[in-house]
């Protein structure tokens, strides 16, 4: 869902501010870095950089996923695809199963759930620079960055959802480690919002 443009350059010019103080930086397994700028009970805002030049582990889920946060994002720079999802049950020929969600001590544990589902994609929508774009908490979707992207995303956490990720049907519950960044996954993220480091 697209919301309104700002025209000013006050988002960039905190990102450029966060990267200069060295920040703690997290190698999502969804593909992105992601450079934490503020965590509460309530709210939390992050900066999101996606590059060819950031190395990842294969996922081990698809792509597509639920959070339990409605999501508020600012595209900094680049350009971001987000496939909405619709998700209906289906026992006799699914292609995915759900799987939850929750905060490990290294990571994320995923736990397989008996929910078997067929999914759809209803709707692609494309944000570049200086666009806001909105996710309610709950909605299931995919999202790609086309080329160098980097994002302000604010979360509006929801306690009474889950996170979600559709995967394998077969696949069994697992956990994935959530990889610290390094100075030079920093001097990426530098380089895709144009600051020297």
């Amino acid at each position: 869902m697209l919301l309104a443009a700002s025209p000013d350059g006050a988002f960039l010019a905190a990102a450029h501010d966060l990267l200069r103080s060295s920040p703690v930086t997290v190698r999502h397994p969804l593909g992105f870095l992601c450079v934490p700028m503020h965590r509460g009970p309530r709210f939390g805002l992050c900066l999101h950089v996606w590059s060819d030049d950031l190395v990842f582990d294969a996922p081990t889920t698809s792509p597509v996923h639920a959070h339990s946060w409605g999501l508020t994002s600012y595209v900094l720079t680049g350009t971001l695809r987000n496939d909405l999802i619709d998700v209906v049950p289906d026992d006799t020929a699914p292609t995915h199963r759900v799987f939850t969600i929750r905060p490990g001590s290294a990571g994320d544990r995923l736990r397989r759930t008996s929910r078997l589902v067929r999914q759809t994609t209803v709707a692609s929508e494309h944000f570049g620079a200086g666009q806001f774009y909105g996710l309610a908490a709950g909605r299931f979707h995919a999202t790609a960055a086309l080329g160098a992207t980097a994002t302000l995303v604010m979360a509006d956490n929801h306690r009474e959802n889950q996170e979600l990720s559709l995967g394998d049907v077969a696949a069994p519950s697992h956990d994935v480690i959530r990889h610290p960044g390094g100075h030079d996954e920093l001097c990426i993220a530098a380089k895709v919002l144009g600051l020297d480091r």
